[in-house]
């Protein structure tokens, strides 16, 4: 990618991200991305464009020649209204993939309405030893994406807990399209693989596609409560602590929902959770939908920013 962005705009945009999302990392490839998806209309109406600034906007807007230039010579659903494209997947295709649903409720403070984002995710059975890259209709699945790539890796980092060494790990992800949008993704383990799951990690990352943490749970119906360990938002603490459970449906998740709550008084107190999030997955087969990362990542952006100046605030001066 290359829109040949001016420094003024880079900056205002790296800041911004920043502000949004303080543990995550970014390149020009990351900004171009967020620039062409506000350029486009794609992550809101022009009003919310207000949050980064009249003066930077007019800066942005002067941008349209190239950006639009460089839309045209992105996949179908970067040119898109609403960042959605439709493709066709064959029988044979060994990648499943889901349409997910991610309800957002904000528990504490009150006034703060529910969203609901919208994703599509891919499953791959991962290889034993040696990483490799899996190419899919919507995107591609990079090693270095995750914090585990091979089976033996998960083997070196879980099996002693575990009990067992796993024979089968699937993840479960949002795939890359040059930019990635991967806050969450899901490791499906196997004791046996052709038995159900005997095991699940969640690793938690940021809304620019870095993996941060992850959490296992030993069992599908174990809840993991573990500290965060980092800031995937500005209203968030490295020392909040998550649960974390899921709901399959044989070798098919159904659901998925993750709290955050504050812990206070150096770890002796703990809040009600703050964040609910609960995820729903459809499988997907025949045509398969997809929203370009650029759009989610501007879309995160901006209703985190708007929060911002509705006065929501962290509270991680007080933990």
């Amino acid at each position: 990618m290359t829109a040949g962005l001016d420094a003024v705009v880079k900056q205002m945009l790296a800041d911004r991200l920043k502000e949004a999302f303080p543990d995550a990392r970014f390149d020009d490839c990351d900004l171009e991305g967020v620039a062409l998806a506000l350029q486009q209309n794609l992550a809101a109406s022009p009003p919310d464009k207000k949050l980064f600034g009249a003066a930077n906007s007019a800066a942005l807007d002067a941008h349209k020649k190239t950006l639009d230039a460089l839309a045209a010579s992105l996949p179908q659903n970067a040119r898109a209204a609403d960042g959605r494209a439709s493709t066709t997947v064959h029988e044979a295709d060994p990648i499943s993939y889901y349409w997910v649903e991610a309800t957002h409720t904000r528990q504490t403070p009150n006034g703060y309405e529910p969203f609901t984002g919208e994703l599509a995710m891919v499953r791959a059975s991962l290889p034993e030893r040696e990483p490799r890259r899996f190419s899919t209709v919507i995107g591609t699945l990079e090693p270095s994406d995750h914090l585990i790539s091979t089976v033996f890796e998960a083997n070196e980092k879980y099996q002693r807990a575990l009990g067992y060494p796993l024979a089968r790990l699937d993840v479960i992800t949002p795939p890359r399209q040059l930019l990635r949008f991967g806050a969450v993704s899901l490791f499906l383990g196997y004791r046996d693989a052709a038995a159900l799951p005997s095991c699940f990690i969640l690793e938690a990352g940021t809304a620019l596609g870095q993996p941060k943490v992850l959490y296992l749970g030993k069992t599908i119906q174990t809840k993991i409560n573990r500290i965060s360990g980092y800031k995937p938002t500005a209203f968030s603490c490295a020392d909040n602590a998550y649960t974390g459970e899921i709901q399959l449906n044989g070798h098919e998740p159904v659901k998925l929902r993750i709290t955050a709550r504050d812990i206070m008084d150096r770890g002796t107190k703990s809040a009600s959770p703050y964040m609910d999030l609960n995820v729903k997955f459809t499988k997907q087969t025949g045509n398969v939908q997809s929203i370009w990362p650029g759009f989610l990542i501007a879309r995160a952006a901006l209703i985190v920013l708007d929060r911002q100046q509705q006065g929501l605030k962290n509270t991680c001066e007080d933990t």
